[in-house]
């Protein structure tokens, strides 16, 4: 019998000879993955090199199953996944399970070879290689159908980083197929990747309208920009109009402070917009009522708001990324709409952080394309953007809008990420909080099971309340890969602060914090003081800088201090940098400004006086720092001092490339972006040869969010899931019309309205749920070990922090 796969076999032998192994060999060089059941031994070919190199390139794996009589003297092919004996394969399958992290992992290969025509969702727990199996999945189509191209798919993921770091794995899988093969066909697949789209739903979606948008109003080129200040004046303006047309209920703000005013007011239009919601949805908005009239206020202000601000994007025909969602409801309305593209798939990524709209427009898709198949792949145990609009239902609401078609469900349970006895300890938890929480489905089959069962690791359990053991901790785990992990922004710089106080390096990590970074906020000093040279601020922020000399201190400072308003100025000019600062104001009047800057940091080498003071400062807090150690990380943010500067000087090269750049401009473009841009990335730091090394790392959990660490720190499990104080909007969209809940502090008094008296207890269960879920996210990322903060004993009916949840214990935890 001549046997010609296409991707890949499965061989079942009781015994194995010369001739099967040519012909094994034979099909892994030509490109067809392998997988050997065999009874017989394979001491003689496993050590074999090329053997040891195929199964790392995921090309070849070999089992060594028990004898059964009934599969006596029997070789059986299963081709390209189809199984032609049930029975047989799933023996194989259960008895292939104790090869460790080579063990054979009979569900990815089911949603490898699912059938081409199947819809098909895959629950991937966290670890068990989603990205990997979403990529073999594409490729077995492609070898299966030779006509099928990569144009006719479409990679929808959650961020531009997923999306970028899919197409890294795909070209890079495609690579090792060549390198394997030398069949140029793989080449022309590398060449063809180009067509294939892998972008984020609000990129995919503004080149759908570029295509087929004429009828709903779209250009051939969409332009996005932000509307902060515009959005921000009509705020402005409609509370004064509503001021005028409603003096009786106005009445009642005028004592608070205007910007908290209109603060507020932002906070729920974020919300709205997160909700994606058509402009004919917010007009019929309700807003409920107050005993101050604050939700008339709303509804005034929205309502009239973006309506005036929809105006100027259609004028300007220039849209904000979230009307990109909006306008599919728009799309959908067209009789009769048939899209240019020709899709045969559509793979989609994190599916459990898909909101409601994108649902329905999935489905849509899936109808006005004909026999166009969907991929969902994601956890809802990991669903995390409910603030963003995200519904962990999304699997569910999807599979009702597919009735009677045929679809398959995997689960993806074998983790490769952590340690076993990590896994275990964790799975206790997870087991109690699945039996207690409705919005954690945690059962048993979503228990991950460990492939990397070498080394030691677990949960710890420290007070890091008390210094002494907080700084006990880093100690033992600086120069090892750590994250600590927190759950806002605003605890990721508390972090930052005890541990740099400590004497420990410790780089944040928030998004979109690159216009904020200190060589951004250094320059923006030197700007600053080239347009007031006469300010003895402005110069003293200077010296103090990287750029400065760095010799007057602030008790210095004061303890000169005299009345007269120019007596820090003639401090400062007894210092070693003030004939250069003079020189160079001298040099402006001639010098375009980007070649000033250049000039200056050249000259002032404020990366090298950055990592100088970095090591003075810490050597001289902590003595007992391994100077080795403590030499590597000062280089490694020497480097990313330097990177960031050079990143910033070319985006200001690149915004003033069609104008004259001045330094007013320059200042004005910094001032804008540190207040405002919230999505610019961080460059990525080149390492030195010789030079790596782990510096502390803190971000939020959003942030850590796909990302794993051989260590993490859980350090501030009491942070309050619900705080009076803070802003609590949410929007609700089960009844036939939109409404909105809040709870706002204006100045000092609390204010919330008759739906969120309605649905808070409802809504606080929905928030205990989506914290459970993040805390969740926030363990599996640890390989090896986790450092949590000391449970507090739970008394409470329901929880309301992380520590809460980490005292519903089942099994002890190692302490």
């Amino acid at each position: 019998m001549k046997i010609n796969p296409n991707y890949s076999v499965i061989i079942y032998t009781t015994e194995i000879n010369k001739k099967m192994i040519e012909q094994i060999e034979q099909w892994i060089q030509s490109g067809i993955k392998v997988l050997l059941f065999t009874t017989d031994i394979l001491e003689e070919y496993e050590e074999k090199t090329l053997w040891q190199k195929w199964r790392k390139q995921q090309f070849y794996y070999w089992f060594e199953i028990p004898f059964r009589a009934e599969y006596d003297n029997r070789t059986v092919y299963f081709i390209d996944g189809q199984i032609t004996d049930l029975g047989l394969f799933e023996y194989l399958c259960k008895h292939s399970q104790q090869q460790g992290f080579y063990s054979f992992n009979s569900e990815q290969y089911r949603v490898e070879h699912a059938p081409p025509h199947h819809h098909l969702f895959v629950m991937a727990g966290s670890g068990t290689g989603k990205t990997t199996v979403m990529i073999n999945r594409l490729l077995y189509l492609k070898h299966l159908n030779p006509t099928f191209l990569f144009s006719q798919v479409a990679m929808i993921t959650f961020t531009n980083e997923a999306a970028t770091v899919i197409r890294q794995k795909l070209h890079r899988r495609i690579r090792d197929y060549y390198e394997l093969t030398m069949n140029r066909k793989y080449l022309d697949w590398i060449d063809e990747l180009r067509n294939v789209e892998i972008s984020t739903i609000h990129t995919f979606a503004k080149k759908l309208f570029e295509r087929d948008g004429r009828e709903i109003g779209f250009s051939k080129k969409i332009q996005i920009r932000g509307y902060q200040e515009e959005r921000r004046f009509q705020i402005e303006r409609m509370i004064d109009q509503f001021a005028h047309d409603h003096p009786e209920i106005y009445q009642q703000f005028e004592t608070n402070r205007y910007y908290h005013l209109v603060q507020s007011i932002q906070s729920v239009i974020e919300q709205l917009d997160h909700q994606s919601l058509h402009e004919t949805d917010i007009e019929s908005i309700d807003f409920g009522y107050d005993d101050k009239g604050f939700g008339q206020l709303l509804k005034y202000v929205i309502v009239n708001g973006m309506r005036e601000l929809q105006l100027i994007k259609e004028e300007n025909d220039q849209w904000e990324v979230h009307d990109l969602i909006r306008k599919l409801h728009d799309l959908q309305q067209v009789e009769g709409f048939k899209p240019q593209v020709k899709l045969q798939y559509i793979m989609v990524d994190e599916f459990q952080d898909t909101d409601a709209v994108q649902v329905q427009f999935l489905l849509w898709l899936q109808k006005v394309i004909p026999y166009c198949r969907l991929f969902v792949v994601g956890d809802v145990k990991q669903s995390i953007y409910r603030f963003r609009g995200a519904d962990y239902t999304a699997f569910t609401q999807l599979r009702k809008g597919l009735p009677d078609q045929p679809l398959t469900q995997i689960h993806l349970n074998k983790n490769y990420r952590s340690q076993s006895t990590l896994l275990e300890e964790m799975d206790s938890l997870f087991k109690n909080w699945g039996a207690k929480i409705e919005g954690f489905p945690y059962q048993s089959k979503d228990k991950l099971q460990a492939m990397n069962r070498e080394g030691e690791g677990g949960i710890y359990e420290q007070d890091f309340s008390l210094n002494v053991v907080w700084k006990k901790v880093l100690s033992e785990l600086e120069g090892k890969e750590t994250a600590i992990l927190v759950r806002s922004n605003a605890l990721v710089q508390e972090t930052i602060a005890k541990c740099e106080q400590m004497g420990f390096f410790c780089e944040g990590n928030t998004s979109g914090s690159f216009y904020r970074s200190l060589p951004v906020r250094e320059l923006y000093l030197v700007i600053r003081f080239l347009l007031l040279p006469q300010s003895s601020s402005s110069l003293y922020a200077l010296h103090r800088s990287s750029y400065g000399d760095d010799t007057l201190s602030h008790q210095e400072l004061i303890h000169h201090f005299t009345p007269d308003r120019d007596y820090a100025l003639s401090l400062l000019q007894k210092q070693p940098d003030y004939d250069y600062w003079q020189q160079i104001l001298r040099m402006a009047k001639y010098t375009p400004p980007v070649i000033l800057l250049e000039e200056i940091i050249k000259t002032r080498q404020p990366h090298q006086r950055y990592g100088e003071r970095l090591w003075l400062r810490i050597s001289r807090k902590r003595s007992e720092v391994d100077p080795p150690l403590l030499k590597k990380q000062c280089l490694y943010l020497l480097d990313q001092y330097q990177t960031r500067l050079s990143y910033l000087l070319y985006l200001l090269k690149k915004h003033f490339s069609d104008s004259i750049a001045t330094l007013h401009g320059l200042e004005r473009f910094l001032r804008i972006h540190m207040q405002t841009d919230t999505e610019e990335k961080d460059p990525k730091v080149p390492e030195r040869v010789g030079n790596q090394t782990h510096i502390f790392r803190c971000m939020t959990v959003h942030q850590a969010k796909g990302q794993e660490f051989d260590h993490v720190v859980l350090p501030r499990t009491d942070s309050a899931f619900i705080v009076p104080e803070h802003p609590h909007i949410f929007v609700d969209l089960k009844g036939s019309t939109p409404s909105v809940a809040y709870q706002l502090k204006l100045d000092d008094q609390l204010l919330w309205n008759s739906i969120y008296s309605q649905l808070k207890q409802k809504e606080r269960d929905e928030l205990i749920a989506e914290e459970t879920r993040l805390l969740y996210v926030a363990m599996t990322r640890a390989r090896k070990s986790l450092f949590i903060q000391t449970p507090a004993i739970f008394k409470q009916k329901r929880p309301n922090s992380w520590a809460d949840l980490l005292s519903w214990k089942g099994e002890k935890v190692i302490v």
